[in-house]
């Protein structure tokens, strides 16, 4: 399975936007990738902005400990004014439903590598701090972090993360049902192969638990170019 990677790949997966490459400096404000708060270590956002569009993913667990994937976008303006509408995402026998509202979340950018994700699910709410998720002290000479999709096939993908020989990441997809779901797995080798897991863990609202991973297989990882590579399972 082929998989690309574009600046804008979150619009792509989930919205159908695209945008040419650019610089980090020259289209993000604040650390692109993958951020997480310490305190609920097991849960994680992954956010880019490209011009004025600024994406959110957040990895989590549903009111069961399963776990689930919720979408936010808004512009730049509204950063930290503005809270944007939660939206989740199913799989349908045509491929990607309209996603339904379930709640907001408005992320407030204190310095390039602090933040703050204000968020409301239902009857819950809550307010977390979040940082940049750093793997390894190592910077990568050809970095391939990024969310990667399959253009044939759109509606899910992958967010990639390298940091010196730390790689892996989360894939972003559905289950057997249409809900959506993730899995995640990171190594410290030089190996493009890596075991990826499925989590189970606490509610945004509930009270915090360590998430608990149990092994699904590994995924091996072809880099064809900086904006190419062949998934397999």
């Amino acid at each position: 399975m082929i998989f690309q990677r574009i600046v804008a790949g979150l619009f792509a997966l989930l919205f159908g936007a695209a945008c040419p490459a650019a610089s980090l400096a020259e289209r993000s404000p604040f650390a692109q990738g993958q951020w997480w708060d310490p305190t609920r270590a097991g849960n994680g956002f992954e956010i880019v902005n490209v011009g004025d569009l600024v994406a959110v993913i957040w990895f989590t667990y549903n009111d069961a400990g399963q776990p689930t994937w919720y979408a936010a976008q808004g512009s730049l303006a509204t950063l930290g004014t503005q809270a944007w509408p939660l939206m989740q995402h199913r799989w349908g026998s045509d491929g990607k439903s309209n996603p339904t509202i379930v709640g907001s979340l408005k992320l407030t950018t204190r310095h390039p590598e602090s933040a703050e994700i204000a968020w409301e699910i239902g009857s819950g709410r809550g307010t977390w701090s979040i940082q940049p998720l750093i793997l390894s002290g190592v910077i990568s000479e050809v970095d391939h972090s990024g969310v990667w999709f399959d253009p044939r096939n759109g509606g899910w993908g992958l967010s990639l993360t390298e940091q010196g020989e730390t790689f892996g990441g989360v894939l972003y997809t559905y289950d057997f049902q249409g809900a959506p779901t993730w899995i995640a797995g990171f190594e410290r080798s030089g190996l493009r192969s890596v075991e990826f897991h499925s989590y189970t863990g606490a509610c945004p609202a509930c009270p915090y638990r360590p998430s608990v991973a149990s092994s699904v297989g590994r995924l091996s990882f072809d880099l064809l170019s900086e904006a190419e590579l062949a998934l397999r399972s």
